[in-house]
């Protein structure tokens, strides 16, 4: 115990004499924020999720951005275990322009999902697109 506080002490010591020891000491790099898009055609009875990687905590936010047809479809966020996502939140008459927001609690894979509620509502196929912003790689 006696080592930790030598060198404490050293190093108060050094930075008594001029020198700057903080700002050699490197900070850690903070998350940038990444959108990614996912676009597709849903079918009757179907449904489709799109995984993401968060590199820290922070927001995330889900917008459908567009449904062909102006049809109200589920959209979802939540959990991804590497072949399905455990929906955490959910809305199952979303429209375009529809968010699901939160906050990653851990750097992790998340997802986002689309899919034809119950009762069905998609009785042709519909295009969609949705963007996702998370915290990204590291700057």
């Amino acid at each position: 115990m006696t080592l930790p506080l030598a060198g404490l002490l050293c190093a108060l010591g050094a930075a008594a004499c001029g020198s700057s020891l903080l700002s050699q000491i490197p900070t850690a790099p903070s998350s940038s924020p990444k959108t990614d898009t996912f676009a597709g055609q849903l079918t009757t009875n179907g449904g489709t999720s799109f995984s993401f990687t968060t590199v820290a905590s922070g927001p995330v936010k889900a917008t459908l951005t567009d449904v062909g047809g102006g049809v109200a479809i589920g959209f979802s966020l939540g959990t991804w275990d590497g072949t399905t996502c455990h929906l955490v939140m959910a809305n199952d008459a979303a429209v375009a322009g529809a968010v699901l927001s939160g906050t990653a609690s851990s750097a992790g894979t998340y997802c986002v999902r689309v899919y034809d509620p119950s009762p069905s509502t998609v009785t042709d196929a519909v295009s969609y697109s949705v963007n996702v912003e998370y915290p990204g790689p590291k700057t």
